[in-house]
């Protein structure tokens, strides 16, 4: 099984990089193989046109146009395009070491940009994008320039500069990335675990604080997270969960409205009647009954 490519890579730019170079790249029916043989050479690439996906054993990634790559030669992949024309934007160079794969954690946490760079394997922030987009096209500039300009040396003073600034981009928006990744992954947490205490405390359950004290977060941020993974409040949910059991209790056994009512934790048999009509659609007796009468 071929394994995925890291989405972080850290290289090393003490030694500086070498051989570099810009191209532009226009083709239709775009697909491209690329080697796992060159680990030291990087690309940094801006989709001007079209977008771009890699087939890997998860499903399909997509990389849309206007956002921008970086990817090491260390693993093998095959990439194609959709569109009948794509064109790539390209700043080429080789590192004096092989990258080094980060995962998530590692990329939030670095600090040191001295002497290292992170390469995140796609970005889409529109002004950073657009940043590395002018900084591409200004190293296009200087590489068209090579065949009549004499100065060989600012040139290539000028396309380092450049080659910095795009990985000083990619570095920082890697960093922010993964610290957002890291933040959804612990909000999914969070939401999970008010879900698992809500399911398993039906009956004593008594107010959101207490779910949010489990929890380990305020009301207020639990309430905002919960509802973006679930597209309810903690309220509906809980009321839910508690229906959907009281749903058992009444077409499964004999106990009365208020049996039900302190199985599932609401001891007021009128809300209990409402909240039920509310969900199911019909009272507790009228669903009691239709399940009798199918119950042969």
């Amino acid at each position: 099984m071929t394994t995925a490519p890291a989405l972080y890579h850290l290289i090393r730019l003490n030694p500086p990089p070498l051989k570099l170079n810009a191209r532009q790249i226009t083709k239709e029916n775009y697909r491209w193989t690329y080697p796992a043989s060159r680990p030291q050479y990087c690309e940094i690439i801006f989709l001007a046109e079209g977008s771009v996906c890699e087939q890997r054993g998860d499903g399909t990634v997509t990389w849309p146009q206007g956002s921008v790559r970086a990817l090491p030669f260390n693993h093998p992949r095959e990439v194609f395009s959709r569109d009948p024309v794509i064109c790539e934007q390209q700043l080429d160079f080789r590192i004096p070491e092989p990258p080094i794969p980060l995962t998530a954690e590692e990329a939030a946490a670095w600090q040191n940009t001295t002497h290292f760079a992170i390469l995140p394997e796609c970005i889409t922030d529109a002004e950073a994008c657009k940043r590395i987009a002018v900084l591409i096209r200004a190293a296009l500039k200087l590489v068209r320039m090579a065949s009549w300009d004499p100065d060989a040396r600012a040139r290539s003073m000028r396309l380092r500069s450049i080659m910095y600034e795009c990985l000083a981009i990619l570095t920082e928006q890697a960093v922010q990335q993964a610290q957002e990744l890291l933040q959804a992954k612990h909000e999914s947490t969070y939401t999970e675990k008010a879900r698992k205490y809500i399911r398993s405390h039906l009956q004593d359950l008594s107010s959101v604080e207490e779910i949010s004290k489990h929890v380990g977060v305020s009301c207020g941020h639990l309430n905002r997270v919960f509802r973006g993974d679930m597209q309810m409040t903690l309220l509906e949910y809980a009321n839910r969960c508690r229906i959907h059991a009281a749903e058992r209790y009444i077409a499964e056994g004999d106990l009365t409205l208020r049996e039900v009512g302190e199985q599932v934790g609401i001891r007021d048999e009128k809300y209990l009647s409402r909240l039920f009509r509310r969900y199911i659609g019909v009272s507790p007796a009228e669903y009691r009954r239709i399940h009798k009468d199918t119950d042969y």
